[in-house]
């Protein structure tokens, strides 16, 4: 167990699959209390159907489309309000989209577009803008945002997923800037 997580409060959006549940798991093992949420409320109760009693104890779900921002604001409140704070937040949720690595960008409709920036630009600004709000986060608290490699290298037949990664880091880069004075550290992973 890692005492540095032991006890800690973390939101980890996205825990149903993937890296969200890999982080979440993690977390779980190590003895921190957690606020997971995703979408995708079949793999959320799945994940949940496979903890021991103690580890239900230590999490809280929600079904949370992150493209709604009082859905955000409503469970990052009620992740507070059962465990007393949040320390962190891991911003994992996210979708590379239906046609990753197949259209051209003049191939690419805008529901296509919509459905990618909507999840990856205007969720992660969810996320950061309700998370960041004063009082949210414990102080010295962190973000940690999950974009992309191919923020920075772009993808072929993935123009879409890749600007809307690469939005992520402009938005993290600000945020970092703005809530370092409260001792709040802002990151950004590119996997």
């Amino acid at each position: 167990m890692f005492s540095s997580v032991a006890t800690k409060v973390f939101v980890v959006t996205g825990s149903a699959s993937g890296i969200g549940f890999a982080t979440a798991s993690t977390l779980l093992a190590s003895g921190a209390f957690l606020g997971l949420c995703d979408v995708h409320g079949k793999g959320l109760s799945n994940f949940v159907d496979t903890l021991d009693e103690n580890q239900k104890h230590r999490v809280v779900t929600q079904i949370v489309d992150i493209t709604d921002r009082s859905s955000v604001r409503s469970f990052l409140s009620r992740t507070k309000a059962a465990f007393g704070k949040i320390d962190g937040v891991a911003n994992i949720a996210g979708i590379a989209g239906h046609k990753l690595g197949r259209e051209e960008i003049w191939e690419v409709n805008d529901t296509e577009f919509d459905l990618i920036m909507n999840v990856n630009v205007k969720g992660a600004f969810n996320v950061l803008g309700e998370a960041l709000t004063p009082g949210l986060l414990e102080e010295p608290g962190s973000i940690v945002h999950i974009t992309s490699m191919f923020a920075e290298r772009g993808f072929p037949k993935g123009s879409v997923y890749s600007a809307s990664k690469y939005a992520g880091i402009g938005m993290v880069k600000s945020a970092a800037r703005e809530v370092g004075r409260r001792g709040i550290r802002v990151n950004a992973v590119l996997p």
